[in-house]
């Protein structure tokens, strides 16, 4: 389990990642999020360990407003997400070009 402990962390690496190559719309951003979890999802399952992960959310949201975004603009975006590993649920937060 200690390993799978940093996958929302690294999660939030590759969508900065990705930001700094100026890749702006929420599809192309998040996709590679949702695969590796759901990559890393399907490790645990076929190693039979004693637990699960399941994001709870992944979002892109207007620092001002809050509001989701499809397309993040020159005011960049805060990177907010849930996952569960087992019962815990781990949460973590990532500012992308903007300050709050």
């Amino acid at each position: 389990m200690q390993k799978v402990v940093t996958i929302l962390y690294q999660s939030l690496n590759v969508v900065k990642h990705a930001f700094e190559q100026n890749i702006c719309d929420q599809k192309n951003l998040l996709a590679p999020v949702l695969d590796l979890i759901e990559n890393k999802s399907k490790f645990i399952k076929n190693q039979n360990l004693d637990f699960s992960i399941k994001l709870d959310y992944l979002s892109l949201a207007d620092p001002e407003s809050l509001q989701e975004l499809d397309e993040v603009d020159e005011n960049g975006t805060i990177l907010s997400s849930a996952l569960y590993i087992g019962t815990t649920r781990i949460l973590n937060n990532l500012l992308l070009n903007c300050k709050i």
